[in-house]
């Protein structure tokens, strides 16, 4: 153990239950685990407790095995030696029976009392049942004793309040973080735990990744293009031969972790993330099983605990709620108390403490739990360091939902769904827009980015994705007059850094967008194109004068990307040399103020230091800095002083009034209105197919399927409470069916038509290129919901422009300039 310890390699220990010893030196022995884990850098991942099982033809062979409450007692003293960062394993097929429920054949073969023995081990602390291997292979140490089915142990590891999830062979804790990835995992085996891994350690187990399903990489993926073809095969997996001497020059063998992970494991879990039990979100209807009544009766195992867990989940949901309703109506009344109760942007949150306990739901349920109801509800200013921590309780709340697995992930989108009815309704807006990436060129070195170009071959001899572009002005004028006749509302325009931009290039491309169509709103510019304008024009201005001139020139609103997530540690390793969190943030910041409207986002499920915690706090920090700017909006409206006159509005909405048709009484949403800060929030899955970094084993395949609707649903809960109501779903990102899924999780719109998306094809997606009117509308309509076509900021689009779109002519070639 010692050895281990010092060589940084996770290792698994135990005790034998029955053997002879007496409960004394069962806490001896444990204690003595205790110290060398201690010791040794806490190393140890897991305990295991197995009961004794008298073998025939062996000295011990006529010796007792020990009852269940022996392995019980084992397992709790166990979990309070060993607390919450080390797994308590027990094997379930070895679990004994009661002495007053044994079977006839007094051998363990009791279904439903070998089950209760299973309830009695969980309540106990045990968290991990070990490896099982039902219709694989028989446990040839005791092959009389057979593994338990996956629905058996799944229903009852449910009815205690848990779900059963497949791990790694390392436990979760190990692989949180890129620092406990550096100490714990071996560098050559570390792209293949990433690969498996979900964003809490866990094991993947399912073959959906954003972009497109992984099922459906065939001979066109790259790997296989260096491993042969399929053929001589009968289930169309790849046959691997000596991949080390290849003599054809148009195959090089690529990294032995990218062909190792070719073969397709089927999917073992479901959308949420354990094993069997999801019966949908608007259900989350428990297993039952066919031979007992359904839990909860005579027994009543785990009920107060069971209880607590819920109260968990709803006392994070509920402090969500009430601090953002509770900050919001300070905004609104521009009270400068708001200043003191959000710290500032520079002390966001520290992170770790999730990272070192292994992610335990533990850390979360007790500081969730608070009644939050009388946490600094009254006026005034409060310490930095109180503002700070309701700062950290909100991300840990946040974090709650975003754990959330089984029944638990089934309540968390259901709440989540019907916040998003009472805020906005049953309308899912979109809007007929076109993309113009201007350049794919771009000095900065962004590790996860497949669109921008610089050289043509990379390290591994792989030719990069399409050639290297720059769009005359005269081709971004007749892009925008293209979408304008095609019924579009709006152009996105964004681009690559490329080297020979400056601060008069943005204002020269805003000029070329309005002579094409000079109703057109245009929708441009990061906040790091904004910067490096700024920084670029005549020797160099503030980004709010900087600003000003771009709305004098035309620009409508800002998209809120180059976002990732609002973390400096996962930003130095994703993208270094782009602007930090505190930079992002007043950008966008500074845009409000000078009236520009901006989006916000969030892309998540790739480097090692995006773990559920970093996602929380990013979105604590969109909600924080949306309260903030609709604080100043309100103070400069003159909300807060008595006044019954409003000042005009400086929001930019003006711009937006060729697309607004004032002849619809109806509202796009009930009780929406912009006041400032943020128009929307857009969660971005990862697609990695074609990423660099993950080319380079440093990224996982994007977020599980379960994870990206629980971001969805969390921001839901976060942003909406606090003014922030409209969510949107990607269907570039997630495929027109997942699109519609998330709209049953506290989404309401779809984003644009996105007439020449491709940034996330160029990454390997296999959507983008362009959804119409019709196929957004079908999406809508299957998930029982009403479909509007809206403007960039939420007013309801002209019948005109509707029209215009649903007859639209086909897209001209493109052919870009070089």
């Amino acid at each position: 153990g010692k050895q281990e310890g010092e060589l940084n390699i996770p290792f698994t220990s135990g005790i034998m239950v029955g053997i002879g010893e007496t409960r004394a030196e069962r806490v001896d022995a444990l204690f003595a685990l205790k110290k060398i884990h201690d010791d040794g850098g806490h190393f140890l991942q897991e305990i295991l407790v197995q009961s004794f099982r008298a073998k025939k033809h062996t000295a011990m062979e006529h010796h007792p095995e020990p009852g269940l409450d022996e392995l019980v007692w084992t397992c709790a003293v166990a979990r309070l030696v060993f607390g919450s960062d080390v797994c308590i394993q027990s094997p379930p097929n070895l679990t004994p029976e009661a002495d007053d429920t044994k079977g006839d054949s007094g051998d363990g073969s009791s279904s439903s009392a070998r089950r209760n023995g299973w309830r009695a081990l969980l309540n106990a602390g045990v968290s991990c049942w070990g490896g099982i291997s039902p219709g694989i292979t028989l446990d040839f140490v005791s092959p009389e004793m057979p593994w338990p089915t996956l629905d058996e142990l799944a229903c009852v590891t449910q009815q205690g309040g848990f779900s059963l999830t497949p791990r790694l062979a390392v436990q979760p804790r190990f692989v949180l973080g890129k620092k406990n990835y550096e100490q714990w995992i071996d560098p050559n085996i570390a792209p293949f735990v990433r690969v498996l891994s979900d964003a809490e350690g866990f094991a993947r187990s399912a073959g959906w990744c954003p972009g497109r399903d992984e099922s459906v990489i065939g001979g066109s993926s790259r790997e296989e293009n260096f491993l042969g073809t399929t053929e001589g095969t009968t289930d169309g997996s790849v046959e691997y031969g000596d991949t080390e001497n290849v003599s054809s020059p148009e195959k090089k063998p690529p990294p032995s972790w990218r062909a190792a992970r070719l073969p397709r494991a089927k999917d073992l879990v479901t959308v949420n993330g354990s094993f069997s039990g999801f019966t949908g979100i608007r259900t989350g209807a428990p297993l039952v099983l066919p031979d007992e009544p359904p839990y909860g009766s005579p027994t009543g195992v785990r009920t107060q605990e069971l209880t607590q867990e819920r109260d968990a989940l709803d006392s994070a949901i509920n402090r969500l709620d009430a601090r953002g309703c509770f900050l919001k109506n300070l905004a609104e009344r521009g009270d400068q108390s708001l200043f003191q109760k959000l710290p500032p942007f520079d002390r966001l949150y520290e992170n770790g403490t999730y990272q070192q306990r292994g992610g335990m739901c533990a850390d979360l349920s007790g500081t969730a739990s608070r009644n939050v109801t009388s946490v600094h509800h009254s006026g005034g200013s409060i310490p930095g360091d109180e503002a700070f921590a309701e700062r950290a309780e909100d991300v840990r709340a946040a974090m709650q939902i975003l754990s959330s697995r089984g029944n638990h992930f089934d309540k968390a989108c259901h709440v989540a769904d019907n916040q998003r009815k009472q805020q906005v309704g049953d309308v899912v807006t979109w809007c007929v827009n076109r993309n113009i990436n201007y350049t794919n060129v771009c000095t900065l070195s962004c590790i996860f980015c497949a669109f921008s170009k610089g050289q043509k071959v990379d390290a591994e001899g792989f030719d990069l994705r399409g050639d290297a572009y720059l769009l005359s002005l005269d081709e971004v004028s007749r892009r925008v007059r293209e979408a304008w006749n095609r019924g579009a509302t709006e152009v996105c325009m964004q681009g690559g850094i490329h080297p020979e931009f400056d601060g008069e290039t943005y204002l020269s491309l805003l000029k070329a967008a309005k002579r094409g169509a000079p109703e057109m709103h245009v929708h441009a510019f990061s906040p790091l194109e904004v910067r490096h304008g700024a920084s670029t024009y005549k020797g160099g201005v503030s980004v709010s004068a900087y600003l000003s001139l771009l709305k004098q020139a035309g620009l409508g609103s800002l998209p809120g990307t180059a976002a990732e997530i609002l973390s400096n540690d996962v930003r130095h390793e994703l993208c270094p040399d782009k602007l930090d969190t505190k930079a992002w943030l007043d950008v966008v910041s500074s845009a409000h103020d000078v009236g520009i409207p901006t989006t916000s986002t969030m892309m998540f499920g790739h480097v090692d230091d995006d773990t559920i915690e970093t996602r929380a706090a990013h979105l604590v920090a969109i909600r924080d800095a949306h309260l903030l700017s609709m604080c100043r909006k309100a103070a400069r409206d003159g909300a807060g002083d008595g006044t019954t006159e409003r000042r005009r509005d400086d929001s930019g909405l003006s711009q937006d009034s060729s697309g607004y048709d004032e002849s619809d009484e109806e509202p796009l949403q009930q009780n929406y209105a912009y006041k400032g800060g943020f128009t929307e929030f857009v969660p971005l899955p990862f697609v990695h197919f074609e990423a660099p970094a993950f080319r380079n084993g440093v990224t996982k395949k994007g977020p599980t399927l379960r994870e990206c609707l629980l971001v969805h649903a969390a921001a839901r809960l976060v942003l909406g409470p606090a003014g922030l109501q409209n969510i949107q779903a990607s269907w570039v990102k997630m495929g027109p069916e997942y699109a519609g899924l998330l709209l049953n999780a506290g989404c309401n719109d779809l984003g644009g038509t996105l007439m020449n998306e491709s940034i996330t094809r160029a990454a390997g997606a296999q959507f983008g290129q362009e959804m119409g009117p019709d196929e957004l509308t079908s999406i809508v309509k299957n998930e029982n919901r009403t479909p509007a076509m809206r403007t960039t900021l939420y007013k309801p689009a002209k019948r005109e422009r509707l029209g215009v779109a649903k007859n639209a002519a086909p897209l001209l070639e493109i052919k870009p300039s070089r």
